[in-house]
């Protein structure tokens, strides 16, 4: 009998709205609201140690220490936001290599293009550096149908 290892191809992508990837990130996470709430209250902290850090620099003239913590705090929202995307980006991410191991899932393909290949070297990142750690290579080829892909290949 022929050993049968999951593979799994998409070639289509679906923009989800917030609401149901947050309904479909709980479902692998329940705790996933608390786990960002903690790490946005460590990023707001990382901004005061900033402004902090600036108003100790003693070689700066006090204009230029009002500059740099002018721009640390026009920056400030747009840098929130963008933490909070990355912290749902990577819980994402690592429920996805739990599902992996969990499934069996030995190989990924996706349609050749930046978001994909995005992804699919973040899935290959957390993949190796998880525990257990696991050989994972990400290669672009010409499927079947002579579309160019990316493939993710778990060994």
């Amino acid at each position: 009998m022929r050993n049968k290892t999951p593979i799994v191809t998409c070639f289509t992508a679906h923009n989800f709205d917030e609401e149901t990837l947050h309904t479909m990130l709980q479902a692998y996470e329940s705790d996933v609201e608390k786990h960002v709430e903690q790490e946005y209250a460590n990023y707001q902290e990382k901004i005061k140690h900033e402004i902090n850090f600036v108003q100790g620099l003693s070689h700066l003239k006090d204009i230029e220490k009002e500059v740099r913590i002018k721009n640390i705090e026009l920056m400030k929202n747009y840098r929130l936001q963008r933490a909070v995307n990355k912290i749902y980006y990577e819980h994402c991410i690592e429920n996805i290599r739990k599902l992996f191991i969990h499934k069996g899932i030995k190989e990924l393909m996706t349609p050749f293009n930046k978001d994909f290949f995005h992804v699919m070297n973040s899935l290959k990142g957390v993949l190796i550096t998880g525990k257990p750690s696991l050989d994972a290579t990400v290669v672009e080829e010409i499927n079947k149908e002579g579309e160019m892909c990316i493939a993710l290949r778990i060994r």
